[in-house]
């Protein structure tokens, strides 16, 4: 065979072989094609955020030494101003001074708690504009994780204290007609300013909030809500979600199904178990998601786009 012929052989050989290459790699292409529905709905803007909450809160003290015999059990049942919480039976060195049975009454409308957790007179919404933030919050923090241990080792063996001595805090009010404050730990570089007006999602209900006052130290701001928040009193350290921007509303597509083209926007579509491009209008987007304008509905689209992949056929 001449050097022509091995020469014009070999050249067959690797245009066959590139062809079977590229024919194995759209195939290989195709089997791995990810793809999703997509629907319309609202794109969020949620960050996750520690927060702590202050209430309007007076704490009640004994008048005399004595047994507490509350009107209700329960915690937080709600009271108008002057009625009557509890009674106090004399006990003690009160009990030779002839002193009588004295009510205990609600100094304000409000809900009444016998349990007390250290903070009610540290965590206030005065204390959270005017008091440098790191030191109180850090006592207000170690007072609770103080107390959560106390409680710890006190559940299933002791019953709710009814005993107490003059001028002992016996329980609080709770001002549930006065909006809850919050302070919430921000990450470094968050954009949040004074007067802001920001949603939250706190135990799976939405709130709103104008923002008080920034700080650095800690990082995070002081949240001022448009009402009294259940929940608040009893689980003053929360975890919550923070819609840091507003919600748009479009089609929803994964973020990493578009793919740009200059300034096109484009993502892959299936029709008829074939991959077509199809250009779209990126309106907003977050870390997962993005809502676009040009799809419809129900279209299911390739979740791993790779360029140039427009017309290849699905397994």
């Amino acid at each position: 065979m001449s050097r022509k012929s091995k020469a014009l052989l070999l050249g067959a050989l690797l245009v066959a072989v590139s062809f079977l290459i590229w024919k194995f790699s759209f195939l290989m292409l195709g089997a791995r094609v990810l793809l999703t529905t997509v629907e319309e709905g609202w794109l969020k803007h949620e960050k996750g955020a520690k927060a702590v909450f202050a209430n309007t809160e007076i704490v009640l003290t004994a008048p005399i030494e004595g047994k507490l015999v509350p009107v209700q059990e329960k915690e937080g049942q709600r009271f108008r101003k002057g009625e009557m919480l509890a009674t106090l039976y004399p006990t003690g060195v009160d009990i030779s001074r002839s002193v009588k049975e004295t009510a205990v009454n609600a100094p304000i409308s409000g809900l009444f708690y016998r349990s007390l957790d250290n903070v009610e007179q540290v965590l206030t919404p005065e204390n959270l504009m005017k008091l440098e933030l790191n030191n109180l919050l850090s006592q207000a923090e170690r007072e609770l994780t103080e107390k959560l241990a106390e409680t710890a080792k006190q559940v299933g063996t002791s019953p709710k204290k009814s005993s107490f001595k003059k001028y002992e805090p016996l329980g609080k009010i709770v001002n549930n007609l006065s909006p809850t404050w919050m302070f919430i730990y921000l990450e470094s570089g968050t954009n949040i300013r004074p007067d802001q007006t920001a949603s939250f999602i706190i135990d799976g209900e939405e709130y709103c909030g104008r923002v008080m006052k920034i700080s650095d130290r800690p990082r995070g701001a002081v949240v001022c809500f448009t009402q009294f928040i259940d929940g608040t009193v009893e689980n003053r350290i929360q975890d919550i979600v923070w819609y840091y921007k507003a919600a748009s509303k479009g089609v929803l597509v994964p973020l990493s199904s578009l793919l740009r083209l200059g300034e096109e926007v484009i993502v892959y579509v299936e029709e008829g178990g074939i991959v077509e491009l199809r250009n779209v209008e990126l309106i907003d987007a977050n870390d997962h998601w993005a809502c676009v304008k040009g799809l419809a509905e129900g279209v299911r689209v390739v979740v791993n786009p790779r360029p140039g992949m427009e017309r290849t056929k699905l397994s």
